[in-house]
């Protein structure tokens, strides 16, 4: 079941504002996307089991979406899940994200990572190898963590 609440004040995901840009990227090295289709053996390993995590709204909400990861997960690679009607559509683990593509360009991908950042926190991460889409992704990322803790200062 999908729950849409509220965003926390002291949400983990907004504490990546508090890097730098370059800082939260890291030393990006671009790499040709491998094919493929991942999200295929993420399904087939956890779409029975991913909705049992703790359910947290995106920041920026969307109907019929929801992430799930554990936010107590620290000091493991981060393994976050996205949610549409409760159908695994995306997954951020280690630092490999992917997002069905007919759930692209909503900015889903940059959602997935802030919940990895939730439970794994990174900076200055060396030698981060990431597509084109990964690296415009991570940038994204920032970009939401960085607005969405202006707004949460203006309440």
């Amino acid at each position: 079941m999908d729950h849409e609440t509220k965003l926390p004040a002291d949400d983990p995901r907004l504490l990546a504002a508090e890097l730098t840009e370059e800082e939260f990227l890291g030393d990006l090295k671009i790499h040709p996307h491998p094919g493929g289709d991942f999200l295929d053996a993420y399904r087939e390993d956890y779409a029975k089991t991913f909705s049992k995590l703790p359910c947290h709204p995106l920041i920026h909400a969307r109907d019929g979406y929801t992430l799930y990861y554990d936010s107590d997960r620290r000091g493991k690679s981060p393994l976050a899940f996205l949610g549409y009607k409760g159908e695994l559509v995306g997954v951020f683990e280690g630092d490999n994200c992917t997002v069905d593509e007919n759930h692209q360009g909503k900015g889903l991908g940059a959602e997935l990572i802030l919940a990895g950042y939730a439970q794994a926190r990174w900076k200055n991460l060396p030698d981060r190898k990431v597509t084109e889409a990964g690296g415009k992704a991570l940038l994204k990322a920032h970009r939401l963590a960085k607005e969405a803790a202006e707004e949460k200062g203006d309440d």
